[in-house]
Parts: structure tokens; C-alpha cells; sequence
């Protein structure tokens, strides 16, 4: 992976080795307020994984009376492609994302990549899940994996995982969330490179790397002075250079 970080961090698309090229979107691209409603649509349903799709369903009940291996066999692909509205609005998602042609197979259940007019590739139930996460890393979104995503030891780690879930869900829904274009405003005021004059040459990833980094930065400068003054505290000085994913 350590190849896609770096074509992350150039700004270069993402080759997934037998199956798609996504296309990083920069901030131009979605300076529109029609494509940036639409973007922000199709992150959202490739973003789903199966327990947000039941959820949408309203088909939790019936879900959990199932047994484990039936649920197991269920995945968030098969349930979007199932409804003509959120299959349309899939492949617009992996179109929009994707530099091949995408067309939907009825046959084959799944999206067939084409390159000019020769098919390369299928996305289908199998191979979905690898192209979703790379579109979202390119947005610097981490997938969520769902329950019958995860291989569990005893029901104790099972337990211990909805928990989790349940947690992790209660934040995101009380918790403030950043707006793009505030994290624009930040970046073009904070940076000595960037401002509002060429920003939108960033693509999504670059703008939120850029953006942690800088919190980073700022967040050393201010412990540099305290550590500067009094010395009496540990400090790590190689904090700046460290992995913020």
C-alpha cells in the first residue's frame, strides 16, 4: 500500500491492479455547487457498508432474525444493486469516480469496466469492496467494516464490537464535523504555499493531509515554546514527521 500512498500524496490516480483507475478529484473539480451536492451524494453511498443499507432499508428486524452464515452472506453490493433508484445512483458514484467507462451487466449481477470498447474488468459483490476502499482513502474517508465483515473469535468480541459500533456511531452523530470549505479557509490562511488563488489544484486527499499536517505543526510550535521556557516535560521532536493515517 505503501505505493498508493504515494500516488495519493502526488495527486496521481489510483491503479487497482485488474480491476479500475479511480481519478483523485481535486477542489476544482467540485467547485459547482450542482457536482458538489453530487459528489458529496455519491461519497455518501459508496460510503455505506451492509448495516447502513439495512438501516435504509428499514429491514434491521428482519436481518437480525437470520443466522450468523445467512448474514454473513449478505453484503451492502448485492442489497444497493437490488433497487433499481440506489443501483442508478451506484453506478453514477463509481462512474463519477472512476476513469473507465462503467457500465451495469444485468447477467453478471455487477459493473463492467471498459476500456474504449474492450471490458477489462467486473465489479461485483467480490471486488467491490476493494474498489470502495480505495475511492474512499482517496477522499481520506476510512471504511467502516460491518458485522459480517469481521471474522469473530468467541461472541464476547462480537459483543465487544457492536459496542464499539454503537460508540463510534453515537459520536459521529453528536460530534462537530469540519465543512470542506472551512478546512479550505484554514489551510490557504495557516500555509506558507497555499492560498485561494491555487488551492483548487489540491485534490481531496492533499487538502486533508495538508490540513492534519499543519494541526500538527501548530500543535508542536506551542508545546516547542512551553518545552522552551520550562524543559521539564519529555518531548518528542519527531512528531512533525509522523504518520497521521
Amino acid at each position: 500500500m505503501s505505493e498508493t500512498k504515494l500516488a495519493l500524496i502526488l495527486g496521481r490516480d489510483i491503479q487497482i491492479p485488474g480491476l479500475c483507475t479511480v481519478e483523485q478529484v481535486k477542489l476544482v473539480d467540485i467547485s459547482d455547487p450542482e457536482i458538489f451536492e453530487k459528489y458529496n451524494q455519491y461519497l455518501s453511498i459508496i460510503s455505506y457498508n451492509t448495516d447502513d443499507v439495512i438501516d435504509l432499508y428499514k429491514a434491521r428486524d428482519e436481518y437480525e432474525k437470520l443466522s450468523y452464515d445467512a448474514r454473513a452472506r449478505i453484503d451492502a453490493f448485492s442489497l444497493l444493486i437490488s433497487v433499481d433508484f440506489f443501483r442508478e445512483v451506484l453506478w453514477k458514484a463509481l462512474q463519477f469516480f472512476i476513469k473507465e467507462t462503467v457500465v451495469y451487466d444485468y447477467e453478471l449481477c455487477g459493473f463492467s469496466i471498459y476500456n474504449g470498447k474492450k471490458r477489462v474488468s467486473i465489479v461485483d459483490s467480490n471486488t467491490y469492496k476493494n474498489v470502495r476502499d480505495v475511492i474512499l482513502k482517496a477522499n481520506y474517508i476510512k471504511a467502516e467494516m460491518s458485522e459480517n465483515e469481521c471474522v469473530f473469535a468467541n461472541n464476547k468480541a462480537r459483543a465487544i464490537f457492536a459496542k464499539l459500533k454503537k460508540g463510534r456511531k453515537a459520536k459521529k452523530t453528536t460530534g462537530e464535523m469540519l465543512a470542506i470549505y472551512d478546512v479550505v479557509s484554514a489551510v490557504s490562511v495557516q500555509s506558507n504555499s497555499y492560498n485561494l488563488l491555487n488551492i483548487g489544484d489540491l485534490t481531496i486527499y492533499q487538502l486533508y493531509d495538508q490540513f492534519y499536517r499543519l494541526d500538527t505543526k501548530t500543535q508542536i510550535d506551542v508545546c516547542s515554546l512551553k518545552w522552551a521556557a520550562w524543559g521539564t516535560e519529555p518531548f518528542d521532536f519527531s512528531l512533525w514527521y509522523k504518520n497521521k493515517q
